[in-house]
């Protein structure tokens, strides 16, 4: 029943003709191109917060003020803005 109002009342804002499922992905990328349902084989690159740049490196932390021994954890580092997050 509530099927029936939605659909009837329902324009799609885009129809894909498409012939097979490779078409259809290059149609959503084209209408979409941030789509989650678009599989990405590319992981997002990691990105400074301050200056956006994608050039990090990592760089051991030093030693804890607290406890007065070094600790086994890393922290990122801009190459370009020198911001470490």
């Amino acid at each position: 029943m509530l099927d029936d109002t939605l659909s009837s009342h329902f324009t799609p804002l885009y129809t894909f003709e498409a012939v097979d499922m490779q078409d259809a992905e290059r149609q959503l990328k084209e209408v979409m191109p941030n789509s989650p349902l678009i599989n990405n084989s590319q992981p997002e690159k990691v990105r400074c917060p301050r200056c956006r740049s994608t050039e990090i490196q990592l760089v051991h932390k030093k030693f804890s003020l607290l406890t007065g021994f070094a600790t086994n954890r890393f922290d990122r580092m801009c190459v370009n803005c020198k911001k470490k997050f």
